[in-house]
């Protein structure tokens, strides 16, 4: 015959294991938290990133096509939304204040560290590069404390200014 398995109700118990778990939980939750939230911080981080990585992309080729767009300033021509800045800002949605850097170089630069040519004497064949820098603020506290409230992301992209198109000629073959 078998026996069933019998609980005794839970006035007969003793309250010593109840409050063992209220102990356990309380030294867990703040490790828990640090864990969530430090997740949380590093998905901001990374979905930032990646706006800003659109964000260049489509200012460099904004920029290739129309160089001497770099700002509305720039141009009466270049009026928002027809410029460089507009197009970052645009993607960049929520990022504030942004740093927006737009830059011509010689063809084959391989160091983007000087200053470049004027965007006035950008010509088909030269590089157009783009570069934003956005101060990421972190929310967790403790993760603040070890390496500061906040910190800069960067990104940048080039792309090669094509400022005419001849339409004569035979496409290119890609299997040729």
């Amino acid at each position: 015959m078998a026996r069933a398995f019998h609980v005794a109700p839970a006035s007969l118990r003793d309250g010593r294991s109840s409050a063992q778990s209220l102990v356990e939980f309380t030294l867990v939750l703040p490790i828990l938290l640090l864990i969530v939230l430090g997740a949380l911080d590093l998905g901001r981080a990374y979905v930032m990133t990646i706006s800003m990585q659109s964000a260049v992309k489509e200012g460099a080729m904004y920029g290739a096509r129309n160089p001497v767009c770099d700002t509305p300033a720039a141009d009466s021509a270049c009026a928002d939304p027809s410029n460089v800045a507009a197009r970052v800002t645009r993607e960049l949605g929520a990022i504030g204040s942004p740093v927006i850097t737009s830059r011509c170089y010689v063809p084959a630069t391989a160091d983007f560290s000087g200053s470049g040519k004027s965007l006035a004497t950008c010509s088909d064949g030269d590089l157009y590069r783009v570069s934003v820098t956005a101060t990421f603020s972190l929310i967790t506290p403790v993760i603040s404390f070890l390496v500061g409230n906040s910190f800069s992301l960067s990104a940048d992209a080039t792309s090669v200014v094509i400022t005419s198109f001849s339409t004569s000629g035979s496409p290119i073959d890609p299997g040729s």
